[in-house]
């Protein structure tokens, strides 16, 4: 049931943000910015997948045969409710960070939207090979309680229609029957709806953050979703359009960075050579610095 993503992901960005990075370096890590899910390009980011898990939550119960005073679905229904509560998951900060990777290492939209109109570099990082952990042919969610680097699950996004088999919806019905497991332990009626949104934000956590609407499938895009630890993490800067992103600082190890590709409008030979000089000064090794392939100026 796992889903396998490509062994190399790829961050575009400003050459300016590579010397950042290898300036900033802490313990061995890259110290990258994961923006807040809420505050990403997509305008219907998040909400558009929360959307697309709401309308898989139906069919999971009336599969399931789940009682109607403890479906989860009841709650999702009202969609003034359900964006009530979204934002109160928003202002908690308890909603996903997202580092953003692609699957193309060399895309002319992406060199035009995210790396410095081509002026930029594609920085491949090696990841797992599989975004999701299965333990004894069952699922259980990946730990986004208390992120660790050296597992660096990515997981890829998904632009098509989620249908009974998607693996998303394999996920989403066995978080189901964990969730119908422990509601049946529960005799205190206050009980049942804190444990009905502590669910619900699980669902939107791990699966709303995976689900864009089709018309940005070219992104072909793998993320690195994770959790706020403590309020005191979250931090602010100001985008190129003046909007007030919340960020946090996520560690990513040096040694997973394997190849950098230099934008189709840089001057190849000088801008590989500061590369080479920063990068044994920081002493990386084995990174592989080509050319984009791309006919752009």
């Amino acid at each position: 049931m796992a889903y396998q993503t490509t062994n190399i992901a790829y961050h575009y960005t400003s050459i300016d943000t590579l010397l950042k990075l290898l300036d900033s370096i802490e313990e061995n890590r890259f110290m990258f910015y994961g923006s807040y899910i809420l505050y990403m390009n997509d305008p219907t980011e998040f909400k558009y997948g929360l959307d697309m898990v709401h309308s898989l939550l139906l069919p999971i119960e009336n599969e399931l045969c789940v009682q109607n005073e403890i479906c989860l679905s009841r709650i999702w229904d009202d969609r003034e409710i359900r964006e009530q509560h979204i934002d109160m998951f928003g202002e908690m900060f308890l909603l996903p960070f997202v580092v953003c990777f692609s699957n193309h290492k060399d895309f002319l939209p992406q060199w035009i939207t995210y790396g410095d109109n081509g002026k930029g570099v594609s920085l491949g990082f090696k990841i797992q090979d599989y975004c999701l952990i299965i333990k004894n042919g069952d699922y259980t969610t990946i730990d986004l309680t208390e992120f660790d680097e050296k597992q660096f699950h990515a997981i890829r996004v998904s632009y098509k229609r989620v249908s009974n088999k998607h693996v998303y919806n394999c996920i989403l019905r066995q978080m189901y029957k964990q969730y119908m497991g422990k509601i049946s332990t529960i005799d205190a009626p206050n009980k049942i709806m804190t444990i009905q949104l502590d669910y619900l934000r699980e669902i939107a956590f791990i699966l709303s953050a995976l689900i864009k609407h089709k018309a940005y499938s070219y992104e072909d895009e793998t993320r690195l979703l994770v959790p706020c630890s403590k309020m005191d993490d979250v931090k602010f800067r100001m985008n190129v359009k003046g909007q007030i992103i919340p960020y946090i600082k996520i560690g990513i190890e040096t040694n997973r960075l394997k190849r950098i590709v230099l934008g189709p409008c840089c001057d190849f030979e000088s801008t590989k050579l500061m590369i080479e000089t920063r990068l044994r000064q920081a002493k990386i090794s084995n990174v592989k610095i080509i050319k984009s392939q791309i006919p752009f100026r």
